[in-house]
């Protein structure tokens, strides 16, 4: 056959028609919805959940070290050092900044304790709605 040629057609009564088959969806606990092959069939099922806020613990822990460290480099920077000092003004400020971040992380941590604690109160209870496409 060249590529101006006509194929041939295929009588209809050559191809066997499929039949016609209904499936059933049998689930237990969940709504399902009825139809034929070749549509999709929905399954619904609900379940209760429990539905808490939580806290991100590694933002407000790095903030509030960050403002430690600040704060610490700042307040050491407000206070002069002695001539005769066996310290430089960058190592006092390293040293502040240093403890400043601890007393931050430990505030911070605690700051997350508190809110966790107050975030648990407010559970509230939904039902979830899981929706399946077969």
């Amino acid at each position: 056959m060249s590529a101006s040629e006509p194929t041939p057609d295929v009588a209809a009564a050559d191809v066997p028609a499929p039949e016609a088959v209904t499936p059933e969806v049998v689930v237990e606990g969940a709504e399902a919805v009825e139809a034929p092959a070749h549509e999709p069939v929905e399954v619904r099922t609900e379940e209760p959940v429990v539905v808490e806020r939580s806290v991100r613990y590694g933002r407000i822990l790095t903030v509030s070290i960050a403002i430690g460290i600040i704060l610490g480099a700042v307040i050491t920077t407000m206070f002069p050092i002695a001539q005769d000092a066996n310290y430089t003004l960058g190592q006092a400020v390293g040293f502040f900044a240093l403890i400043g971040g601890v007393i931050g992380l430990t505030l911070g941590a605690i700051l997350c304790l508190v809110l966790s604690a107050a975030a648990r109160r407010r559970r509230v209870s939904a039902r979830a709605v899981h929706t399946d496409v077969q």
